[in-house]
């Protein structure tokens, strides 16, 4: 058996066999190494290294050359030569590089060198092959970053190793406007963007920081709190190029993030799900690019979502219903009209409207829910003249939502048209803070009003810097003093009832009415009777009626004398 024979026998005995049951590639290398050390002569082997390149996240968690020497006797010269074998791509690889101890290799020991190698690398392959497939349902197989259960995995380690994520943040990270992205350049060009970016990402983390691709453009990544700053600093404005049919586009990838400062006794789970509420409030605050995870923002966001996914649900279940506070006139107390305020009443009791309004105005919502009582308030008119009982006045708020709408007027007609509703009947109020967004179309919509004989009240008259303005630029029947300058005649407060009364003669000479809001106490009552008020709303003369109770003081002329 000539020396190539001998060897090659001998490395698959010695250092195969005895490796195949062991698994392990630390076992295989050790085995290399003694069987060179035995061999290393024969072959004219003075020394021996290998330089791999292992695929990242697989077999380590960044992409860096391992070297290790399997043999060196000290004596050799730099007449190497050197094996390259790729792994799972072009990318990784392992290099053996053999230095003669004298000398060139002659063509025999080259070709046993090589033999060895091939042999040696089959074998290895087998192990990464099995590590692989061990390893890659933590991978995401696009970008090779750690998916979901990768990253949970890497966080439990680091949270073995110092005992706490306490010193780290959780981060949930989407990149904004990537659907436009994907839709100019193409999925392909957007997967490729994803990995790219992912890389990027990568390259600004330490040890013991790891992060995830949760699929489309989401990340999670475990950061050491020193590093926040430094590391948002860096995301601010990645841009990579894209190559198109018409030449090459530079790309920004914005990222919108979410951040969880992880608690001493918190798992992981819980601060990926806290990084993600936080993502989705920076995302509808569009105030910044970040948004740090609090108890009390996240409460008053999780009942704004509650409030907002039960709408259209409540809308369908008639949840929503009408309360009519009665308007009293100061000087026969008789009711002559009542405001229409909404309740909504979920699960045997009601919610607060302060709770639900301003969610609703934010959202884009309260126009529908304007219009649901609007339609209410004209089918209870509608059943009291069927039932032979004569209606009053009933005022109807409109949000600055519904100013907005141009075609608002003809809306309102049409559903006091459905149900036969005479304009003696309604009275469309508007707070005077809405008044002042778009002019023009505020000032067509009152004209229209006026045309149609429906009666048009101001809210909340006197908390704007152009109060007075406004009844010079507009008509208006009514105007609903607000409840401050009631609140004054308690207090006494000399400048507040000087210019309530100078207020309540100004409008009394143009010929307008005015009502006093949340009126509560006789003094009160008896004031605004003396200085010429038309009406009183408040709890001195009742609260709001559900409508059962308001037909009652509808069917009793004196219930209020």
């Amino acid at each position: 058996m000539d020396i190539h024979q001998d060897v090659i026998f001998n490395l698959y005995t010695e250092l195969v066999e005895d490796t195949l049951d062991d698994n392990n590639k630390d076992t295989f290398f050790s085995n290399l190494q003694n069987f060179i050390n035995k061999y290393a002569g024969d072959l004219n082997v003075g020394r021996q290294e290998i330089i791999s390149l292992l695929p990242k996240n697989i077999f380590s968690s960044k992409s860096k050359e391992n070297y290790t020497e399997i043999y060196n006797c000290g004596t050799f010269n730099d007449n190497k030569i050197v094996h390259t074998y790729n792994l799972l791509s072009d990318t990784d690889f392992v290099k053996i590089i053999s230095y003669p101890l004298e000398g060139e290799f002659t063509k025999d020991q080259q070709d046993a060198i090589k033999f060895i190698g091939g042999i040696f690398f089959t074998y290895f392959s087998r192990f990464l092959y099995k590590e692989y497939i061990k390893e890659s349902y933590k991978i995401d197989s696009m970008t090779s970053a750690p998916n979901f259960v990768g990253i949970m995995e890497s966080a439990e380690e680091i949270k073995n190793r110092y005992g706490t994520l306490s010193n780290y943040s959780c981060l949930f990270l989407n990149i904004r406007d990537f659907k436009i992205i994907n839709a100019e350049f193409g999925a392909v060009n957007g997967n490729l963007l994803l990995s790219k970016y992912y890389f990027t990402l990568d390259s600004f983390f330490v040890d013991d920081e790891v992060c995830a691709r949760l699929g489309g453009d989401n990340f999670v990544i475990l950061l050491k709190n020193d590093r926040l700053d430094f590391f948002l600093n860096k995301i601010d404005n990645i841009s990579f190029t894209v190559n198109m049919p018409d030449g090459e586009h530079s790309v920004n990838m914005n990222a919108r993030v979410g951040i969880y400062m992880v608690g001493e006794d918190d798992d992981f789970l819980t601060a990926i799900q806290r990084a993600s509420i936080a993502n989705s409030i920076c995302k509808m605050l569009k105030e910044s690019n970040t948004f740090f995870y609090t108890d009390d923002i996240t409460m008053k966001f999780n009942v704004e979502q509650q409030i907002v996914l039960n709408f259209k649900e409540a809308i369908s279940n008639k949840e929503f219903c009408v309360f009519y506070q009665p308007k009293v006139d100061t000087k026969t107390r008789q009711i002559v009209g009542a405001e229409a305020l909404v309740r909504w009443y979920k699960d045997k009791r009601f919610i607060p409207p302060i709770n639900f309004i301003p969610v609703l105005e934010k959202k884009g919502l309260i126009h529908e829910l304007d219009l649901f009582i609007f339609e209410s308030v004209c089918q209870d008119i509608q059943n009291f003249l069927n039932e032979g009982i004569t209606p009053v006045k009933v005022s109807i708020n409109l949000s600055r939502n519904d100013l907005q709408d141009e075609r608002l007027f003809d809306t309102l007609k049409a559903i006091m048209d459905k149900y036969g509703i005479s304009e003696d009947f309604i009275e469309v109020e508007i707070t005077e803070s809405s008044m002042y967004d778009n002019p023009v179309i505020l000032s067509n919509f009152i004209h229209k009003l006026n045309d149609s004989n429906i009666s048009v009240s101001v809210d909340d008259f006197g908390t704007g810097y152009s109060s007075l303005m406004l009844i010079k630029d507009y008509h208006f029947d009514i105007i609903k003093i607000d409840k401050s300058f009631i609140d004054s005649i308690k207090l006494n407060d000399i400048k507040s009832l000087m210019f309530l009364q100078n207020i309540v003669k100004l409008l009394k000479d143009l010929d307008i009415k005015v009502v006093a809001e949340g009126v509560e106490s006789l003094e009160q009552l008896e004031y605004l009777k003396n200085i010429g008020c038309d009406i009183i709303q408040g709890y001195v003369f009742d609260k709001p009626l559900p409508l059962k109770e308001f037909k009652k003081r509808l069917l009793d002329e004196d219930y209020y004398q």
